[in-house]
């Protein structure tokens, strides 16, 4: 098919591409895809996203924002400086250690034990110290649902376009 001004593909329900092998779409310009309902992009291997020139924004309006890796590590890294903020509260957990490391100096929290270290002036600026009891807080797991690794090959076999958990 091919048309020098344009070309629409237009159904009143359903409408499906489907390859044995590669789908490619490219653009000169601008790609857009746009739902009402749920968008599920799913990769049996990678998945990657990139923006060469411009900003990439992830935003959820309502809900929440969650990533994970479930059977590797995560890297967050910027060139320039990294910023996170909360209108609320911020909360890193550990379930062996968590270490703070800046300009050489660093701050360690593990197994009942604080550990601060710096090769230079070690400041601290209080009105008032005060020291209790010991006290430790549980680290609460966050775990997502998994991957449902044969609904996802029963659908890439069937040429789905999205999986639906646990459908037989």
């Amino acid at each position: 098919m091919s048309a020098p001004e344009g070309m629409a593909l237009t159904s009143g329900e359903h409408l499906q591409m489907t390859a044995t092998k590669n789908v490619a779409m490219n653009a000169g310009g601008n790609f857009s895809a746009g739902v009402m309902g749920n968008l599920t992009a799913l990769a049996g291997e990678k998945l990657g996203v990139f923006a060469r020139t411009g900003q990439l924004i992830l935003k959820a309006s309502e809900g929440p924002v969650e990533m994970q890796a479930q059977n590797a590590a995560m890297r967050l890294f910027a060139e320039k400086k990294l910023t996170m903020s909360s209108a609320s509260d911020i909360s890193f957990a550990g379930k062996k250690r968590i270490t703070l490391v800046g300009g050489g100096s660093y701050l360690r929290l593990e197994a009942g034990k604080i550990e601060y270290g710096t090769t230079a002036t070690y400041i601290r600026k209080v009105k008032r110290t005060m020291a209790a009891g010991a006290a430790t807080m549980p680290v609460k797991a966050v775990m997502g649902g998994g991957i449902c690794l044969s609904c996802l090959m029963k659908a890439a076999m069937n040429g789905d376009t999205f999986v639906v958990r646990g459908e037989s």
